[in-house]
């Protein structure tokens, strides 16, 4: 069954995480004056007057603020929305929050309440004390497992820290990454070790892939614990559009996936490549350029700052002022110091802006097409975009009219093929659709499957992979099970075709559900979307 998952996680790229696990990006941010703090813009306008003993970030539209020897969380109005009362916290993830009274920690909701009682087996580390895909990792003497959202512990503590400020693994894509000296190896979510313990080190799985780490060595192994790309770097970084960043002695250069040097070592710095172009920096210069695939200079060092390019457009800084940049290295447009932007990407020729406190949308002239309203901003998708107003997520269209809002605690997640994702609550326990309207068009009946990269269902050329009873199946925008829930694992369509396996059988399948080709495991498959 290991190569069996093994196949499938490498027929495509893992779905991207929806409302349940991904955070909005804050619009404010903790500021101290004369002692006390409040909370800015973007900008540095202050939002929330200085008031509290001391203030962390908002995640999930609260923040916790200390108030004498006591802390609470506030919303983003400023109001005390759980008031204060534990020694310690932390921030808000999938739903819940990490609390600690009575000398102990436990969890509360996004109300107050003690969902997970407190207990000795859940302690701290360097790292946020916060669930990731559902888990969240419990001690017990000098070794940890890891405890599901209703309390129960899914995988026994057996796995131990040893790097100095170290902290366990979070759970990416399914899998994570454990050690019991001297070796590491990888779990999946029901503690089941998919991949022996034998590295030195190891990292997360990204594009199918992950670095491990032998005999002071940095190479790339698949899901089948298969060592692809021999350990000879001195460090690597994950894989972006077929290439990955590799450091031999003190210069990065970049690999292909089958381990070739594609472009030498020669640069100080390096970022992934997006649209075939990847940020490096001079370091003497202190200026970052762009190269393409051949390693060739496209753009030369400009800039004092960059971001990705996406949709032939990216952010950049020259002179402390920002701006865009086509692909041939042509200012675009510059940014007023008032507009601020995120991980700045246009998407069907429109990208979130920030401005005076709220978020709207700027066209690639850099007018706001839609003026800054709302308290968070996602990407375009189809007509529509997620935003939100308060605690309330709704849909707005191009022209800037909200034309759906949903009644908290429901969140939107990600829109694809005209219909986007719908949880009634922030921990993401249920998942239907809304339609480019918000009107309910698929109840949220469906779980995230309790497997290795389970994910909330989506859509993908008409059909989403649903999981019921135990199996997978696919539905239509109309809810009808076109193919028979009768898989132990299923991806998303593309190019018409989607992986399925059940029990040691791996296949491709069609829209009709016809089994177009047999995959041997451990084979690569054709990618979905």
């Amino acid at each position: 069954m290991k190569k069996i998952l093994a196949t499938l996680v490498l027929v495509l790229l893992a779905l991207s995480s929806a409302a349940g696990g991904k955070q909005d990006a804050p619009s404010l941010k903790p500021v101290e004056r004369d002692g006390k703090w409040g909370f800015a813009d973007l900008a540095g306008k202050i939002v929330i007057p200085p008031q509290f003993d001391y203030a962390g970030g908002f995640s999930e539209a609260l923040a916790p603020v200390l108030t004498g020897s006591a802390w609470g969380y506030i919303d983003e109005s400023g109001k005390m929305v759980i008031p204060p009362q534990f020694a310690e916290v932390d921030l808000f993830a999938e739903g819940l929050a990490a609390v600690k009274t009575g000398g102990k920690w436990g969890f509360i909701d996004q109300t107050g309440k003690m969902v997970i009682p407190p207990q000795a087996m859940i302690q701290p580390y360097s790292a946020p004390l916060r669930f990731t895909e559902g888990l969240v990792p419990v001690t017990i003497g000098h070794r940890y497992g890891y405890m599901d959202k209703t309390g129960k512990v899914v995988i026994p503590p057996q796995f131990v820290v040893t790097a100095e400020g170290g902290a366990p693994a979070e759970f990416s894509r399914g899998v994570a990454e454990v050690e019991i000296p001297p070796t590491w190896g990888y779990i999946d979510q029901r503690g089941k070790m998919v991949i022996p313990y034998q590295f030195q080190e190891g990292r997360p799985f990204r594009d199918g892939l992950a670095p491990v780490a032998v005999k002071g060595k940095w190479g790339f192994i698949d899901k089948s614990a298969k060592m692809v790309i021999a350990p000879q770097y001195d460090e690597v970084e994950p894989f972006s559009q077929g290439l990955a960043a590799v450091l031999l002695g003190d210069k990065y250069g970049f690999i292909d996936m089958t381990g070739k040097l594609a472009v030498p070592p020669q640069f100080d710095q390096t970022e992934r490549f997006s649209e075939g172009l990847a940020r490096v920096r001079d370091n003497k210069e202190q200026k970052w350029g762009f190269i393409d695939r051949t390693g060739k200079l496209a753009i030369p060092y400009s800039f004092s700052n960059a971001g990705d390019f996406a949709e032939e457009r990216a952010w950049v800084e020259l002179d402390g002022h920002g701006g865009f940049i086509d692909p041939a290295g042509k200012v675009s447009f510059t940014v007023d110091k008032s507009v601020f932007f995120t991980s700045p990407r246009f998407v069907g020729g429109l990208a979130p802006a920030y401005s005076q406190g709220k978020w709207g949308y700027v066209d690639k002239a850099g007018k706001f097409v839609i003026q800054p309203r709302f308290d968070f901003a996602r990407d375009f998708s189809g007509p529509t975009a997620v935003v939100r107003l308060g605690k309330r997520y709704g849909l707005v269209d191009r022209s800037g009219k909200l034309v759906a809002e949903m009644k908290p605690p429901a969140a939107l997640g990600e829109s694809a093929d005209g219909l986007t994702q719908f949880t009634p609550d922030l921990q993401g326990n249920s998942w239907g659709f809304v339609d480019s309207s918000g009107k309910m068009v698929i109840a949220p009946r469906y779980v995230v499957p309790p497997v290795e990269g389970g994910m909330p269902p989506r859509f993908s050329q008409g059909l989403a992979a649903v999981y019921v009873k135990g199996k997978y199946g696919f539905i239509d925008r109309r809810e009808k099970l076109v193919i028979a829930a009768t898989f132990d694992e299923a991806r998303s369509y593309g190019d018409g075709l989607a992986p399925v396996a059940t029990g040691y059988r791996v296949a491709v399948i069609d829209k009709t559900g016809k089994v177009v080709k047999e995959v041997p495991a451990g084979k690569n498959p054709p990618r979905g979307d």
